[in-house]
């Protein structure tokens, strides 16, 4: 029996170790939920520079007449009365 009990430790060591690996929340999932996490840190980050982006713009819009003509002319293509546009 004390010659096997090596051998059943190291079995047992095996299973332990395969079932930390597979079992569910596991080691591999877990790097998936970072993986994914990490992933959405990202989307955060482009998402609130396109809303700084967004509020400025608002902001301009709301204040900045000169803006928005410029706005209204390149965007939309406004002309003054009697303006001729060359293209």
């Amino acid at each position: 029996m004390e010659k096997h009990l090596p051998k059943l430790f190291f079995a047992l060591l095996i299973v332990l170790i395969l079932f930390s690996f597979l079992q569910e929340n596991g080691i591999l999932d877990n790097e998936e939920e970072k993986e994914k996490y990490n992933n959405l840190l990202k989307v955060k980050s482009m998402l609130q520079d396109s809303l700084l982006v967004l509020k400025r713009n608002n902001q301009l819009l709301k204040n900045n007449n000169t803006y928005i003509e410029k706005i209204a002319r390149e965007k939309y293509f406004y002309a003054y009365p009697n303006e001729t546009i060359i293209y």
